[in-house]
């Protein structure tokens, strides 16, 4: 099937049939950087709509992402998409039980995140330090919005502090400091 009658598809589905002109231009933006994504990571395409959350249409992966994470700053949006795309890239196992997801999700959560940085750095051109810094950024913001209670930590994903964390000792060389909200 053609791609733009897949898009148009998945705007109906969504509910996004409404888009601006500039958000159907960011939409195809997005869905561009990700099937790039698809092709340099060997992973069958999906197809990216303005929705909460992943499933599928007829036999092809939806991947739901925010209207937010489609209006942020390229660099930001772009780093967003990495890190929701580097769990297909990281093909993790289904867990069989609630403490193997949390297993799960312990390692997943922070290896996504350096996942989204190689992603950057192979797909963009984006040099290494700055594809770190963005993603940094993400973290930290993520950190300052669970401080200051703008946004409440998902169940599933480990503290953003822990992630933000393991990151900076993952990128030692960056000089990536810690943020006041994560002590």
């Amino acid at each position: 099937m053609p791609r733009i009658v897949l898009l148009a598809a998945a705007l109906v589905l969504t509910g996004c049939a409404s888009m601006t002109p500039v958000d159907t231009d960011a939409l195809a933006e997005v869905q561009a950087f990700a099937d790039a994504i698809a092709r340099e990571y060997s992973f069958p395409a999906v197809q990216v709509a303005v929705r909460e959350g992943s499933s599928t249409w007829g036999r092809i992966p939806l991947v739901g992402i925010s209207h937010a994470v489609l209006v942020a700053p390229l660099p930001i949006r772009d780093a967003q998409v990495a890190r929701l795309l580097a769990f297909w890239v990281i093909k993790p196992p289904e867990p069989r039980t609630e403490a193997q997801e949390e297993e799960i999700n312990r390692s997943l959560y922070p290896a996504r995140n350096v996942v989204a940085v190689d992603i950057l750095t192979r797909v963009k051109g984006v040099p290494e330090p700055i594809a770190a810094a963005t993603v940094h950024v993400i973290l930290a913001g993520m950190a300052r919005g669970v401080a200051e209670k703008e946004i409440a930590p998902t169940l599933r994903a480990p503290h953003p502090c822990a992630q933000l964390l393991a990151f900076i000792a993952r990128f030692p060389n960056y000089q990536l400091n810690r943020t006041p909200w994560c002590s």
